[in-house]
């Protein structure tokens, strides 16, 4: 073996790893690239999203409100027909319903205020409003059956 074919061989090998190396570079920066711009597509999507819950939240409000004004009303009226009904009972039972039906009556309306008085700060405080609010309105809505359930197995004096 001589001089030349060894240098020849050192120079091959010093060149294929070069070009691994190279190669080896010019992935990573594949990859990295990759990374970025996965990144940046996670980031955009972000962007939209809370654009849209933003979006959701201006335009759920008001429907929100009306359905819930629908549902405050229709409670109100249930409470009038349980007032009617309530007249033609004994004086005894008339009473333990009526404070039953005034909580009622207070709790409605408290709700009626809260959803007038609400006024938008942003996503995060109106998802915590809804919930609340939410939960209020399923509380009247259960108190109102229980009382319901209760005046209507009530015998009206004639």
């Amino acid at each position: 073996m001589t001089i030349h074919s060894t240098i020849k061989k050192t120079a091959c090998i010093s060149f294929v790893f070069l070009l691994w190396i190279v190669a080896g570079m010019g992935f990573s920066g594949c990859q990295k690239n990759q990374d970025q711009k996965t990144d940046n597509a996670v980031d955009t999507q972000k962007n939209v999203q809370a654009t849209t819950t933003t979006n959701n939240y201006i335009t759920e409000y008001p429907v929100y409100k009306t359905n819930s004004e629908k549902i405050i009303a229709a409670n109100r009226d249930t409470m009038i027909a349980f007032k009617t009904r309530l007249r033609n009972v004994n004086a005894k039972i008339r009473m333990s319903l009526d404070s039953a039906e005034q909580a009622l009556e207070r709790a409605n309306a408290d709700l009626e205020a809260r959803i007038e008085a609400f006024k938008a700060d942003g996503q995060d405080a109106w998802m915590q409003f809804k919930a609340q609010f939410d939960h209020s309105m399923d509380s009247v809505r259960s108190s109102l059956q229980d009382l319901n359930n209760r005046v209507s197995r009530i015998k009206v004096e004639d």
